[in-house]
């Protein structure tokens, strides 16, 4: 790809491994924004967001699914 005069290219990355990438590859992004593991409480919430449209379990309740989803 080719960015000429006032064209900007924005290239965005994510991994779960940052500890493996290279530092050659780093140093080529000037910006990393870490964006850690969700809590309880916003587990729970893109949970039910994702599954809102399936059959229920009635077998799993909330708690549960909070538990299985670290």
């Amino acid at each position: 790809m080719v960015a000429s005069g006032s064209e900007r290219v924005l290239v965005l990355t994510a991994t779960n491994r940052p500890q493996e990438l290279d530092n050659a590859a780093l140093r080529r992004f000037s910006r990393r924004v870490f964006i850690g593991m969700p809590d309880e409480t916003m587990r729970l919430s893109l949970l039910q967001s994702l599954l809102k449209d399936q059959p229920k379990c009635q077998r799993l309740d909330k708690d549960d699914l909070i538990t299985i989803s670290r």
